[in-house]
């Protein structure tokens, strides 16, 4: 049977439609809620982890792969030694030489610091 379909129907009076009503309210409001406060869990965590090797969770990211996945440098080769054709842990993309081929992640400026760069370019 399709689930949307309708496969009955029943006239109500106006006291027992808003008590379906509001059955149905409550039960929709309840989810949502749950929806939010797991929502709400879920970017926390990531909030937490962010920067974090997704291999390992230990780590810090440092190195960015051609198809812009990044993951410590420890994670990266070991992957490489234990694979001779390695592939992105995440997209697995087939990646030649990945450490030679991989970008650096640097740590991002202090606050103070785009501050100060945002002033200079604003005088000039």
């Amino acid at each position: 049977m399709d689930s949307l379909q309708v496969t009955s129907n029943k006239v109500l009076k106006l006291d027992e439609f808003l008590n379906v009503y509001n059955v149905h309210r409550d039960a929709i409001d309840s989810n949502a809620s749950n929806v939010m406060s797991s929502s709400r869990y879920i970017l926390d965590e990531t909030a937490d982890n962010e920067g974090l090797c997704c291999i390992c969770m230990e780590n810090n990211n440092e190195v960015l792969l051609p198809c812009l996945h990044s993951f410590c440098l420890t994670c990266v080769a070991q992957e490489v030694e234990f694979r001779p054709r390695f592939s992105c842990p995440v997209c697995k993309a087939r990646i030649e030489h990945p450490i030679e081929n991989s970008w650096e992640v640097a740590d991002p400026p202090h606050p103070t610091e785009v501050v100060t760069y945002l002033s200079r370019l604003s005088r000039s």
